[in-house]
This record gives C-alpha cells, sequence and structure tokens, in this order.
C-alpha cells in the first residue's frame, strides 16, 4: 500500500482508501485565493466533506498545491466554517466548471462536521 497526498492511501490494485470517510454535502463554499486569503475570491458548490477535506464544484480552474481559505456553509447552517486548505485534486467537467478536491490545513471537528453533511 502505497501513501498519496491528501490523506488517501491507495492499494497496489489502483483502489483509493480514504482516511477519513466523506459525506455527502449540499451547500456553497467562498475560496478566498492565496494563503491568507488575500487574493480573489471563487464561488463553490459543496459536493462532499470530510474531516480533512472537501470536494468542490468552482467555475474557474485552480492549481494543484495552491494554498487558499475556505468558508463552508451547509445548507442548512447559519454561520460559515473558515478553514486553510491546499488544492489536491483538479478536473474540468464537460459543464465547463472544475471538480476541485482539497485537504483542510486543521482537521473539521465532528460537530463541524455533521452541521455541513446535513
Amino acid at each position: 500500500m502505497d501513501e498519496t497526498s491528501g490523506g488517501e492511501k491507495k492499494k497496489t490494485d489502483g483502489e483509493v482508501r480514504r482516511a477519513y470517510k466523506r459525506r455527502t454535502a449540499k451547500g456553497i463554499a467562498l475560496c478566498r485565493m492565496g494563503r491568507w486569503g488575500t487574493g480573489p475570491e471563487i464561488k463553490a458548490k459543496i459536493v462532499d466533506v470530510s474531516q480533512d477535506g472537501a470536494a468542490v464544484i468552482v467555475s474557474k480552474p485552480m492549481t494543484i498545491g495552491e494554498e487558499f481559505e475556505m468558508e463552508l456553509c451547509g445548507q442548512f447552517s447559519r454561520k460559515g466554517v473558515r478553514t486553510r486548505a491546499v488544492v489536491r485534486n483538479v478536473r474540468e467537467e464537460e459543464t465547463k466548471e472544475w471538480f476541485i478536491g482539497c485537504q483542510f490545513e486543521k482537521r473539521l471537528g465532528y460537530d463541524t462536521l455533521s452541521q455541513l453533511s446535513r
């Protein structure tokens, strides 16, 4: 078994196992580009979330390794959760949007994760 970036473990047969289970989530995220979130803002749709990362759909491409500040707001959340993240996966969709997989700098707590994945 080989270790890969983003908390994933890749078995020799190509199957990817994650360190933390991803949960389906609905909501929006605001991605503020740059290490300290001082760059341009990109709105995103949350696809799924785990304790150490999230998958989002954005309208502009991002670069693997790019750092940004992310504010996640679940569908039924009143208050957003801010965290720093780094891009680990980028894939262009047929809709001309981009699927972005990112890893959080610090893990989310269970209560926060539950609020985002309702």
